[in-house]
């Protein structure tokens, strides 16, 4: 019985990130700060900004645009509090790693 997969000249190469925490919750309104997002917050501003830089992620994205990964797989968190702003950031953010097909969420 023939495979049902192409053969390959090639491995596929494959990147993994996890938890990205693409955004800054940086100036979001008290009325978007509600209940849990309070302590999300309050936790971003006292420890997580200094993990969840932007040049990080900046170096992360030149390193990947050297390796090519055929495939890139992202797990975790995307945002810190889910606010409608990060997830436009987000998703900016994920266009200029490459097309859909290429991306694993």
């Amino acid at each position: 019985m023939r495979s049902l997969l192409p053969e390959m000249d090639a491995p596929l190469t494959f990147a993994h990130l996890s938890d990205p925490h693409l955004t800054s919750p940086a100036g979001a309104s008290l009325r978007e700060l509600v209940g849990k997002r309070a302590l999300g917050y309050l936790s971003w501003r006292l420890r997580r900004h200094r993990r969840h830089r932007a040049e990080i992620l900046d170096a992360l994205v030149r390193d990947l645009e050297q390796v090519k990964p055929d495939h890139i797989l992202i797990s975790g968190d995307l945002v810190q509090l889910g606010l409608r702003h990060e997830f436009e950031q987000a998703r900016r953010w994920l266009a200029g790693l490459g097309p859909p097909s290429r991306l694993t969420l």
